[in-house]
């Protein structure tokens, strides 16, 4: 038996999961030329995203107005984040601490994402893998964004939520109150507090947490117009308003009506029983957790304008759960399918656009620059429609949990006390 009371078979998958991840997200650094045909910029520099966030540190140390396009950037990138982040330069780390800043973060969410992937078995780390490695993940990577160290927040968050004990909600608070300071978006993550139970308990976790996101939110909200900023509609982009773009709709209204059909398909999804098991209490509490996380996350990040790609590393802390619920007993046919149909999708959003440019870098001999746009266009045209579906389903659990979060204080509140 290992030290954790687990038989060390039990954690050689992990180990392995691990061990091949690392290797994968190695090749670039081995081979510079798959960064480019994947579609990634920058072959040559890696942990381009971290180096702009020390670099806005460097300017406040000199003076220079961070939120301006900062010169002692490499792209010249304006500061595009709270003040938060400024605590790494009163750590005294500047942009010649790159490399271990950069690492440390990359460490710290693999450590992370192998632990709340929960693998057990050999398929499970196969499976697992195939996100891992996915053109996605390897591109936050590449670049240290810290959107790896806003997942590692969010999967500690899911960790503790293992347990419903007062003292790992309070933690699973705090995780998911940081995230918000430092990136503004994670503070629809406290929409967890719906899977605590009993009822009663979930309306104190729920005004005690909002008291706390509210704080944050004041804090960071002068700043919270640094984070919109444009972003070019091509590969290894996600959201909402991709597909409109393309077919020459555009505005606030026309966002608002397609967030309304998604989450109108995920209301008809929850009531006929597609999405069902999210709010099942006899399921994983951590891997329940997880998945309402990640789900909340992505479908927010989606419908509220265009993101990078590697958004997408959200996608695994859905996997636990819906591995789960594919492979369990009781389930009926839709919702065994939905859950087939969304790790189908999660795959496509993963490795779509990677694999595309790979193949145009390979078997397409040179082309200009029209020929190569209309050939995205006709790709995103194909398949952004399926992105489109993905966050319908996780607005379908979504829907399941609130509908039983709901119930739940109901029945709690009518019931003798």
């Amino acid at each position: 038996m290992s030290a954790q009371g687990r038989p060390a078979s039990t954690q050689a998958p992990a180990f392995l999961l691990g061990a091949a991840a690392l290797a994968v997200w190695l090749v670039p650094a081995l081979l510079p030329r798959i960064v480019t045909l994947i579609g990634f910029e920058f072959p040559d520099k890696w942990f381009l995203d971290s180096y702009a966030i020390l670099a806005s540190g460097d300017a406040v140390r000199a003076g220079i107005n961070p939120e301006r396009p900062n010169p002692l950037d490499i792209l010249h990138r304006p500061h595009s984040y709270s003040d938060w982040w400024f605590l790494l330069e009163k750590l005294g780390l500047t942009r010649a601490d790159n490399f271990a800043v950069g690492l440390t973060w990359v460490a710290v969410f693999l450590v992370l994402a192998v632990l709340v992937l929960r693998v057990r078995t050999y398929r499970e780390a196969l499976l697992g893998l195939v996100f891992l490695a996915s053109p996605v993940v390897v591109l936050g990577v590449f670049r240290a964004n810290n959107d790896l160290v806003i997942f590692s927040l969010i999967a500690a968050a899911a960790l503790f939520l293992r347990s419903g004990r007062p003292a790992r909600l309070a933690g699973a608070g705090a995780m998911v109150a940081l995230a918000t300071g430092l990136k503004f978006y994670p503070v629809v993550a406290g929409l967890h507090v719906i899977l605590v139970r009993p009822g009663r308990r979930m309306l104190k976790c729920a005004i005690a947490l909002a008291i706390v996101l509210g704080l944050v939110v004041w804090n960071v909200w002068s700043t919270i117009g640094r984070g919109e900023f444009g972003i070019p509609i091509d590969v290894h982009k996600t959201g909402l308003p991709i597909l409109l773009s393309d077919l020459g709709l555009a505005g606030r209204g026309v966002q608002a009506l397609g967030a309304a059909v998604i989450a109108t398909f995920g209301l008809a999804a929850a009531r006929r029983r597609w999405t069902t098991g999210l709010a099942r209490d006899d399921s994983d509490p951590g891997a329940r957790g997880a998945f309402l996380l990640g789900a909340v996350l992505l479908a927010a990040c989606f419908v509220a304008g265009i993101s990078h790609g590697y958004r997408w590393i959200f996608a695994l802390l859905l996997v636990p759960w819906l591995r789960s619920e594919w492979s369990r007993a009781g389930s009926t046919t839709a919702a065994r399918r939905a859950v087939g149909l969304a790790l189908g999708l999660l795959v496509l959003v993963c490795w779509g656009d990677g694999l595309l440019c790979l193949g145009l870098n390979l078997f397409w001999t040179p082309q200009p620059v029209p020929a190569v746009d209309h050939v995205e266009k006709l790709w995103r045209l194909a398949t952004q429609p399926l992105h489109w579906l993905l966050v319908g389903l996780l607005a379908g659990w979504l829907w399941d949990a609130v509908f039983a979060g709901w119930r739940a204080w109901r029945e709690d509140a009518v019931s003798p006390r």
